[in-house]
Formats: C-alpha cells, sequence, structure tokens
C-alpha cells in the first residue's frame, strides 16, 4: 500500500510555440513514451554478449521553432531482462537525459527524429557467465553510457519506432580473493524498440492539455519529503541469538536500529496538471528485508518506488501509473511512522507483497465515492527476476458513508513456477469532532483487515494456503499524545509462510507523541517519539527464551523519529 507520510508524475512543461494555422500541425509538445522492444550487449574482451527484452519509459517536451520542426530534451529510464547463450542471467537498469531534433515530414501523420543522450548503466547478477568469482564483484556495478539513435513516429506522434547504438565506458571489474586480478570493460550495445505516446494519445482522445502550464508551475508543485525511523527493541526473554523471531523489520533484540532514512519527491496530478511521478529512495536496515529481487537495491539501500504518472481527460479523469510502485495490498507500510506500532503485523511482512513492477490505471467510477483500480506486475517484490511470471493486481474502495471506507484489493501470478494469490479486504472508520477538525488531525481511526493467501502446487512443492486478521485502532487526545491499540492472527497451516505449521497471534499497545507539532518553526514539527509493548505467541515453538525454544515472547519497543 502507498506510503501515506511523505514516503503513498514527470517534468512537463513549457508551452511552445503555437503551429501555423496553414500546416494543421498541433501535436501537444508534451512526451510521455512506453516502449519495449529488444537489447544486445557485448562486453568484449572476451566476455559473452548478452540479449534480451527491454522495457522504457521517457518523459519530456519538445521545443516547437516552427510548426515541422522542434527540438526535445527527454529523462530516460530503461529496464532490461538478459540471458547468453548459456543461460547466464542479466539485468540492465540504464538511467539518463536525451535530446535531439524532430522533423515531421507529413504534419501529424509521419515524423523522423535523431537524438544524443548520456546516462548511466548499471549490472545486477547472480550468475554472471564471465567467471564464477566475478559474479559478486561484477554485481551493482555501473558503467557511463552514451546513446545515439533515431527513428519515426506515426499517427500524430502515437505510435513511434527507435532504435540506437549506445558505447560504454568504465565498467570494472573489481580483484576477487581467487586470483582472479580484476579488469575493465567498455561494453557495447544497441536496441529496437515500439512504443506509444500516451501524451499524445491523451491529446488527441479527448480535451487538450492545459496550454498555460509552465515548467515552473510543474517543479512548484513537486513535494520533497525526508523520513528517519530508529528504534530500540528490548526482548523480556534475552534469546541468545541477539533476534527477535519471527520480526519483520524489528529484528535486532536488545540493540538500537537505524531503520531507515527516506528521502522522497511526489508530484501529483489533477486535471490542470496532467503529469507526475513518485521517488522514493531510503538507506537503512529495513533495505535488506523490503528490497525487489534484481532492483537498484541492496543491503543498505533501496529505490523503493519511483514511477511516472499520467491522467488522461477520460470521463472522471483515469490516471495511468507506471514503473515501480508500492502494493495496493493491505494497511501497513514499509515505513513504520506511517503505522499505528512501531512493529510490523505478520499479516504485512509474511503475508502480503511490499511493491511490484508494473503498469497500472485508476479510474474514479463515482467521483470521491467509488475509485477502482487494475493492472499488470512481474510478480511480488520483484523487478527483472524472470522466475517471477506477468501478473495482476487490482483493487476496489468506496466510501458508503464519510467515515467508513470498503475495500476489496487481490493478486494473481506466477512465482518460481507456482500460481500464487491473495485476497484482501479492509473496513477502515474514522472519526472526529469539531476540536479535532479544528486541530488538524483525526480523533479516531481503526481498521479491520482479512487476507487469504494461495500457492499453487508446482516446482516440487505441495499446494499451500494462508490467512490472517488484524485489527488496530488509534485515538489521538490531543495533535501531539495518540494511543494505538492492536491484535491479530496469522494462520500458517503448512509453514509456507512462517517455515513451520502454526498459528500465531499478537498483541500492540503502542503510545505516539509528538512534542513540537505546535512549535513556530516547521521544520521541527516532524519530532515523533513512540513507546512500544508487543505480545506474541504461537502453537509452536517458535521463539526463545535464552538458548530454549519457547512459546511466547515479550517486547518493549522504543522510537525516535523525523517526518518532514
Amino acid at each position: 500500500m502507498t506510503p501515506p507520510v511523505s514516503t503513498t508524475t514527470h517534468p512537463a512543461s513549457a508551452p511552445a510555440s503555437a503551429p501555423a494555422a496553414t500546416t494543421g500541425n498541433s501535436v501537444p509538445p508534451y512526451r510521455l513514451q512506453l516502449s519495449g522492444g529488444y537489447t544486445s550487449i557485448a562486453l568484449g574482451g572476451g566476455a559473452p554478449t548478452y540479449s534480451g527484452g527491454l522495457f522504457q519509459t521517457q518523459v519530456g517536451q519538445a521545443f516547437h521553432v516552427d510548426p515541422r520542426n522542434a527540438f526535445f530534451l527527454n529523462g530516460v529510464f530503461r529496464l532490461g531482462t538478459l540471458s547468453d547463450s548459456s543461460g547466464h542471467d542479466v539485468s540492465l537498469v540504464h538511467f539518463g537525459l536525451e535530446g535531439g531534433y524532430e522533423g515531421w515530414i507529413a504534419p501529424e501523420i509521419l515524423s523522423a527524429f535523431v537524438y544524443g543522450g548520456i546516462g548511466t548503466n548499471v549490472l545486477y547478477s547472480q550468475q554472471f557467465g564471465v567467471a564464477p568469482s566475478v559474479t559478486r564483484a561484477l554485481d551493482n556495478q555501473s558503467m557511463l553510457a552514451l546513446t545515439l539513435g533515431g527513428g519515426f513516429s506515426l499517427g500524430r506522434g502515437i505510435f513511434v519506432l527507435s532504435g540506437g547504438f549506445q558505447p560504454n565506458f568504465g565498467l570494472s571489474v573489481p580483484e576477487t580473493p581467487d586470483s582472479f586480478g580484476g579488469r575493465g570493460y567498455n561494453p557495447i550495445g544497441w536496441f529496437v524498440m515500439g512504443g506509444l505516446d500516451l501524451a499524445r494519445f491523451a491529446d488527441w482522445a479527448g480535451a487538450r492539455f492545459p496550454q498555460g502550464t509552465s515548467i515552473g508551475q510543474f517543479v512548484r508543485g513537486i513535494t520533497p519529503g525526508v523520513l528517519l525511523d530508529t528504534a530500540y527493541t528490548l526482548n523480556l526473554g534475552a534469546p541468545r541469538s541477539g533476534e527477535n523471531a519471527l520480526r519483520i523489520f524489528d529484528t535486532r533484540a536488545d540493540r538500537p536500529m537505524f531503520n531507515y532514512l527516506e528521502f522522497s519527491l511526489d508530484r501529483p496530478v489533477d486535471a490542470e496538471n496532467p503529469f507526475g511521478f513518485r521517488f522514493d529512495f531510503g538507506v537503512g536496515e529495513n533495505s535488506r528485508i523490503a528490497r525487489s529481487r534484481s532492483s537498484f537495491s541492496g543491503d543498505w539501500y533501496d529505490l523503493q518506488q519511483v514511477y511516472a504518472r499520467l491522467r488522461l481527460p477520460i470521463g472522471n479523469g483515469l490516471t495511468l501509473r507506471g514503473g515501480k510502485f508500492a502494493t495496493l495490498i493491505g494497511t501497513e507500510v514499509i515505513e513504520s511512522l506511517g503505522n499505528n506500532h512501531i512493529s510490523h503485523s505478520w499479516q504485512f511482512g509474511l503475508g502480503e507483497p511490499f511493491t511490484h513492477l508494473g503498469v497500472l490505471a485508476e479510474y474514479p467510477i463515482i467521483q470521491d465515492r467509488l475509485t477502482a483500480t487494475t493492472g499488470i506486475i512481474n510478480g511480488w517484490d520483484n523487478v527483472l527476476d524472470r522466475s517471477a511470471g506477468i501478473g495482476w493486481l487490482g483493487a476496489l474502495s468506496g466510501n458508503p458513508t464519510p467515515w467508513l471506507t470498503l475495500s476489496g484489493s487481490g493478486t494473481v501470478g506466477s512465482e518460481s513456477g507456482r500460481l500464487r494469490s491473495i485476497l484482501d479486504f479492509i473496513a477502515a472508520v474514522k472519526v472526529n469532532d469539531s476540536a479535532a477538525t479544528q486541530g488538524g488531525f483525526d480523533r479516531f481511526t481503526a481498521s479491520a483487515t482479512y487476507d487469504w493467501g494461495h500457492e499453487g502446487e508446482g516446482a516440487g512443492q505441495a499446494e499451500t494456503n494462508w490467512h490472517s486478521f488484524a485489527l488496530t485502532g488509534r485515538v489521538n487526545f490531543l495533535s501531539q499524545v495518540g494511543f494505538a491499540q492492536g491484535f491479530e492472527v496469522f494462520v500458517d497451516p503448512d509453514g509456507a509462510r512462517t517455515g513451520a505449521p502454526q498459528t500465531m497471534w499478537s498483541t500492540r499497545s503502542t503510545l505516539h507523541v509528538s512534542p513540537l507539532t505546535g512549535v513556530d518553526i516547521p521544520a521541527l514539527r516532524g519530532l515523533r517519539l513512540r513507546a512500544e509493548y508487543r505480545h506474541d505467541s504461537s502453537s509452536a515453538p517458535s521463539f526463545f527464551r535464552g538458548a530454549l525454544p519457547a512459546a511466547s515472547q515479550d517486547t518493549f519497543g522504543f522510537g525516535v523519529g523525523y517526518v518532514y
């Protein structure tokens, strides 16, 4: 679920000079292209050549010299999943800036363009084919990438065909312990792609985008965010391992944790501002748990979200979202400051995905009352790993009354050769009084969530199921002080999610204090202090007291955080 705290779309636009009426060429200056194709990259120096599929997103602006000629500038993001003839896999991530020239051969029918660009390519692999020892050394290595290319567009620029040549420089393989001395590569790559320009399609399909929107207005609409989350957990059982069993992020017992420091940029969309984006990048110990497979992530950093938004002027407004985004499933988020408790539920951490790569479409069927979301994704917590197949993600959310929200969501798709699915149902309540409304906070909130998960037979494993129920509520006595209580049951009859067949239940009691909410300096208002008591129990001895297995554990958690 998208984080609600400054942690749940692209530079648009200076107005181009108006095309002359005599040409009839009224193609808009905005550019938002989604493309797919084929790419190949040769490392050189006797190393293999890797080839495979490529996905690309481009967002930018055209600056018209006259109705038939324009220069353009685009931001580019590419994801490739490649392999060599021996089946060794490589994932490729590209970030770059490209500029070029577009000329209309036949106005609003056919154009040709050429471009050049500069950026960076990052390689990820767990089985790189140069040598076994190089696999670990080369993973997460980057190189400078230059791009030269061109192509054609058809039908008001809606359909785009392009190709390019890409020399790379500065790929370095460090020396490894087993005598590999390290060396450098200058890989050569090429690609061909076809796709759609959604901005030009939207302009053709409905009302024109606002022509008065400037780059300055777009930038002023970007909201930056900073979040810091640290915690200390005291385990009364003093486990010899130093770990809190079956916890999600608060895993260290009796030791402080630097959970997360996150930087975010958010540009919402509306009828007047059709382009937007979301960018969340964090560092900290949460990253090693929350990171996606084959993504721009490591043990201490995680590109949690990066996606573009486009609002199409269709009906009540159809919003498209493409890239890597937080899941629609559940009520909790990775950043614990966006939840009612310091620790995370098993429902969130063991039974639900964190993020997806894909494309979603959101439409308000009844404005402010009923919203539907649907789209395609590349599995759970996965960017480029091909062990996951294309899946579906969707949600339906409604507000039958101002104080009640009902929603259902689900996802289904292949994971490592097995069909995995989950259904999620939520009822949420929000009650306020006049004092809370004037003070800018919610007096009372509560939610009940039920999940049912299933994984089919396959890959040598039997069919499995799991389900969970979570109830949490929070009352804010003042804008500075609140208290939350939670209860959860997690049933794992096959041990597929927890490692042993068991039924677990927990209670969480959390005190929230925001001591500087009312001060005159806005930068100080984001300080958050929290204290939590949690009791975990299980039908199996899944916890520890010292070195001995136990059926329960008790912890006290203390958190210091900041939100801007």
